[in-house]
């Protein structure tokens, strides 16, 4: 597994969950998602889970922190939670055509 623990294929699958997310939710003031920041390293699970946990925050506002948990093998995005928001669905489903995505800083 250790392979697949670099950079390039975790800001891969950081733009899969950016995509995702702006198409299936909305903001909590039910306004599209044009921006998603990763402001941390994906945190691996150190147990039998096999689970990635990608922390985000949506349009600009550090206070709308959302995670998405990732399988490391499979790399299958299975759940969005939340203690900060709630998560309202979109009805249009379509991916923002600006959609703006900034990943995590490196500490190197």
């Amino acid at each position: 597994m250790e392979t697949k623990r670099n950079k390039d294929n975790e800001q891969k699958v950081a733009q899969r969950i950016a995509e995702e997310f702006s198409k299936t939710y909305v903001d909590p003031d039910g306004n599209k998602i044009e921006s998603i920041t990763f402001y941390q390293k994906p945190k691996y699970s150190n147990d039998f889970t096999d689970n990635i946990t990608y922390m985000f925050y949506i349009n600009n506002n550090k206070e709308w922190i959302v995670g998405a948990s990732v399988k490391e093998s499979s790399e299958e995005i299975w759940a969005y939670g939340s203690d900060y928001i709630e998560l309202i669905e979109s009805q249009d489903r379509i991916v923002s055509k600006t959609l703006k995505v900034n990943y995590w800083e490196d500490d190197e």
